[in-house]
């Protein structure tokens, strides 16, 4: 789950500066593998969720009352983990799927936890975004990301919702 935060900040970030920079051409297949990563974030939702859920279990089992030590008082921490994961679901939405600013916001929740614990002298809460450098796992995290990232362009590309066929959809309404 980290390795795919982690691959979404740094490949969002590099196709939203090449999007600025390329023609149009270039523009939509970069459109197409901007609205890929967008929704791959999903499956990272799903996984933040069990976690959470296993977290919630763990404390049951040791007798903790999770909502009373938990939501006593709401913090940003509990904010940005609720947007982490619900976010996502809004690129699910046509118009949305290659939406800039909403990968910056998701950029921006990523890295605010690191940002707040490089700004503050007291570390607050625990980081999503860092992975553990283990060159094996790398590999094997490329692969499997990758393998994702194939998966979830084929199924936009046969639900026809990828940005380029939703701009062939919209041009061949105007025409008719």
């Amino acid at each position: 789950m980290q390795f795919f935060y982690t691959t979404f900040i740094i490949l969002s970030s590099i196709l939203i500066i090449l999007l600025f920079f390329v023609q149009e051409k270039s523009r939509i297949i970069l459109l197409n593998i901007f609205a890929t990563i967008n929704i791959l974030l999903i499956c990272s939702s799903f996984l933040l969720l069990r976690y959470l859920s296993g977290f919630k279990q763990m404390a049951e089992f040791i007798g903790i009352d999770v909502y009373e030590a938990l939501f006593s008082t709401i913090t940003w921490e509990h904010v940005r983990i609720t947007l982490i994961v619900f976010l996502p679901f809004l690129f699910l939405f046509k118009k949305l799927s290659s939406s800039i600013f909403l990968s910056v916001v998701m950029i921006f929740l990523l890295l605010s936890d690191l940002i707040l614990n490089l700004i503050l002298p007291n570390p607050i809460g625990f980081n999503f975004t860092l992975i553990n450098f283990i060159f094996g796992r790398i590999i094997l995290n490329f692969i499997h990301y990758f393998s994702w990232v194939v998966f979830v362009f084929a199924l936009l590309y046969f639900a026809k919702r990828l940005p380029s066929q939703l701009i062939n959809n919209q041009s061949t309404q105007f025409q008719k």
